[in-house]
């Protein structure tokens, strides 16, 4: 072989490994885009969540009042799906969740309690979806509306028999707001979750066909961890 043909040959392979090469940076560009683009993951954590109540009722004029009120925090927990849309810094993120939460609730007697403590347990399908922006390379802050659908509901009496009822809607809306960091593919956030809608709106006696009005809510403080895929 002449050394003009290996000459030609030699440029050939350059040229060809340099076409490789900027193939490849542009493939890895693009799949970097998208992923800072579109993201998809899971998500996983905790809760203290409560029943924020407060009502009176009576059977009468010459009946005693009933106090119906908030109690202590329950601890609960979540798990599902995330997505994340994120243009330059903005970004919007739909989440599905299943989710635990409750509370207590202690009904009193003119000022003396019931020997037994209300828990009620919730199990519910939230789906939240948050805008935010991002500070630095990791840092976030966001907010936006929350949809919640009840799945179901136990109340738990505690040392005595069940005295009242809670009755529950179904659909609910309301907010969440926080703050998170993201470390490669790990997500961490810390946010709070209101209720622009009641959860319960009456209780009721069991046995009876005697109920009063309430306005029950459920706002919960929120800790997870979310995997991104």
């Amino acid at each position: 072989m002449h050394s003009d043909e290996l000459c030609i040959q030699g440029n050939l392979n350059i040229k060809t490994m340099k076409r490789l090469i900027i193939i490849l940076l542009v493939v890895v560009s693009i799949n970097q885009a998208n992923a800072q683009f579109f993201q998809v993951g899971a998500k996983a954590g905790i809760s203290s969540s409560h029943l924020k109540v407060d009502a009176m009722f009576s059977g009468g004029d010459d009946q005693e009042s009933v106090f119906y009120k908030s109690g202590e925090a329950v601890l609960g927990w979540h798990l599902g799906l995330y997505s994340r849309i994120q243009i330059s810094r903005f970004y919007i993120q739909p989440e599905l969740l299943y989710s635990s939460t409750g509370g207590k609730i202690k009904i009193s007697n003119d000022g003396i309690d019931f020997p037994g403590i209300n828990e009620i347990k919730l199990n519910k399908l939230d789906i939240p979806i948050l805008a935010g922006w991002t500070f630095g390379k990791s840092f976030r802050v966001y907010a936006g509306p929350s949809f919640s659908y009840l799945l179901s509901e136990k109340s738990v009496w505690k040392n005595t028999k069940e005295v009242f009822k809670q009755d529950f809607t179904k659909g609910t809306i309301g907010y969440q707001a926080g703050i998170g960091v993201d470390i490669t593919t790990i997500s961490l956030d810390l946010k709070y979750e209101g209720n622009l809608s009641a959860l319960g709106k009456s209780v009721s006696i069991p046995g009876t066909d005697v109920s009063f009005d309430t306005d029950v809510r459920n706002p919960q403080l929120i800790l997870s961890m979310g995997f991104r895929f």
